[in-house]
């Protein structure tokens, strides 16, 4: 039998972590003391369709999306034992995330929106990205509650958390690879050629 595949694993804490198979099996492992410390299973669950992103753990949950047929699912275990799986369905395929960002759980889709939900899978917001794709994770910033977005075009882009609504928007004028890193005023991008650019985290010119 070939060996399983696996997703990059998700740290739970600094005893415990996820990890995916393309399989189809989900396992929470954690480091056991009964005789020499190992790595043991703690629980696995049984998925029903093929996983697309690695674990993300939010407060006592954990999230990932499998592939749907026409349209990818946020499926949700309780941690630590991996039951009471629920699951909804996004507005089409995943393009970026899910990522958690405060309350907020934040997908976007391809060729459409980013889209935030809570935990339960309640749909709060979508903002239109207008076909532009996400790279890196969004920031929130714990003074403004902005979420703080870059997208492939190199647009930097600053969002409202409690409602979608665009508060700023700024072009570093070369195509970004991954990013943004907040730091204090001043906001730190990858652009695809390698190349870090630091930006004025005020929503003005680099």
């Amino acid at each position: 039998a070939n060996p399983p595949k696996w997703l990059r694993p998700s740290v739970i804490d600094d005893q415990q972590f996820a990890v995916v198979s393309q399989q189809r099996d989900l396992y929470l492992v954690g480091i056991s003391n009964r005789g020499a410390p190992h790595l043991a299973e703690i629980a696995h669950a049984k998925l029903s369709a093929d996983a697309v992103t690695p674990p993300v753990v939010r407060g006592e949950n954990l999230l990932l999306v499998t592939r749907g047929q026409q349209q990818d699912m946020v499926q949700t275990f309780q941690l630590p034992s991996l039951s009471g799986e629920s699951q909804f369905a996004l507005p089409g395929r995943l393009a970026l995330g899910p990522h958690v960002a405060g309350e907020l759980l934040l997908v976007s889709t391809i060729g459409g929106n980013l889209q935030a939900y809570t935990i339960d899978g309640e749909s709060l917001w979508t903002h239109p990205l207008q076909c532009e794709l996400p790279v890196g994770a969004p920031v929130v910033e714990p003074a403004t509650q902005n979420i703080v977005l870059a997208t492939s075009t190199g647009t930097v882009l600053r969002i409202d958390a409690a409602d979608g609504r665009l508060v700023s928007e700024m072009r570093v004028g070369q195509p970004l690879a991954d990013g943004p890193i907040v730091l204090g005023k001043r906001i730190a991008l990858r652009a695809v050629d390698g190349t870090v650019l630091l930006v004025a985290n005020d929503g003005g010119e680099p």
